[in-house]
């Protein structure tokens, strides 16, 4: 056999020609289509593999979503027409958690829609669970309308009841607030917070409710025991104004009526007593034993003292 490069021209040129039409087509399509095979297979593995991470969305959620992985620069896809995203697998966990920290889906949310609604297999812990953190969701939303408050976190802690009062541990709360830009809570207003959670918290007290701002600012410094002289600086202070400023007015009115129209001016200086007395009365029902007092008086040598009678005299009054 001659293994030339003119011989192996000849045997294949010999070769082809001694093939049928048939048999030529086939000889030519038959490596092609495994080349197509062999390309499509080593694409189709390469390619990433989708998993829906979010279902039977509504076009808000959808939208709120989709506009989120397109700044975080994700690859998605959407299925169900529109109601399902889905993202590669093996970068589903993470996408689920950056979303979940922004807070989408919104509806996905506990609520106090279906509280009444019993699921399979549900115990009493369960349902008090579901709860807790549907409240903290009516909470955040509430707080959300206030002026100055772009967001908001809510967390409670209810205790469980204890059959004694000693070791019965008081509800807390914890409030986390994202302020508008430039701006700042006054001191009503975080007792308003501090209050709204406290009348919608059973057991929780105000002095309870820890709140502060995504900058670490602890905000619920002002909040404290209303007798506490200190915590009511900023409301004795508007208070001194006020009855300057009337007293002010007042006599001001009444010289310029007597002397004529800006002939005096009145300066007020108020000094005003703030001190706070704690009166505890106890009031007893009839026959009620309102006090008891024991005398002693001893003789000596067969003599009464004073005009008593000999050995303990108790006396009621």
């Amino acid at each position: 056999m001659n293994f030339s490069w003119a011989g192996i021209k000849q045997s294949v040129m010999s070769f082809w020609n001694n093939l049928s039409s048939p048999q030529k087509i086939i000889t030519v399509l038959a490596p092609l289509l495994v080349a197509g095979a062999l390309i499509y297979l080593i694409m189709w593995a390469g390619r990433p593999q989708y998993v829906a991470i979010f279902t039977k969305l509504s076009d808000t959620d959808a939208a709120a979503i989709t506009t989120e992985l397109k700044e975080l620069k994700a690859d998605y896809k959407l299925a169900d027409n529109g109601t399902t995203i889905m993202v590669p697998q093996q970068s589903s966990a993470d996408l689920r958690l950056q979303l979940a920290s922004a807070g989408l889906p919104q509806q996905s949310k506990f609520s106090f829609d279906s509280l009444d609604t019993m699921r399979l297999g549900e115990t009493d812990s369960d349902r008090k669970l579901r709860y807790v953190l549907g409240l903290q969701n009516e909470l955040e939303n509430t707080l959300e309308t206030l002026s100055g408050v772009e967001d908001a976190r809510v967390h409670i802690v209810m205790p469980e009841p204890s059959l004694f009062v000693d070791t019965q541990k008081a509800a807390t709360a914890a409030v986390t607030l994202k302020l508008v830009p430039s701006t700042e809570l006054g001191e009503d207003q975080v007792r308003a917070v501090a209050n709204l959670l406290s009348g919608s918290v059973e057991g929780l007290q105000p002095e309870n409710v820890t709140i502060v701002d995504t900058g670490g600012n602890v905000l619920s410094d002002v909040l404290g025991n209303s007798s506490d002289l200190s915590r009511l600086t900023g409301t004795q202070y508007q208070l001194k104004q006020t009855v300057e400023e009337d007293t002010r007015k007042s006599l001001q009115s009444m010289l310029d009526r007597v002397l004529g129209s800006g002939k005096t001016v009145v300066r007020i200086s108020a000094v005003l007593d703030f001190d706070q007395k704690k009166i505890i009365k106890q009031t007893n029902g009839p026959g009620a034993l309102v006090s008891e007092q024991s005398t002693d008086e001893n003789a000596t040598n067969g003599t009464l003292g004073a005009g008593g009678t000999p050995g303990r005299l108790p006396m009621r009054v």
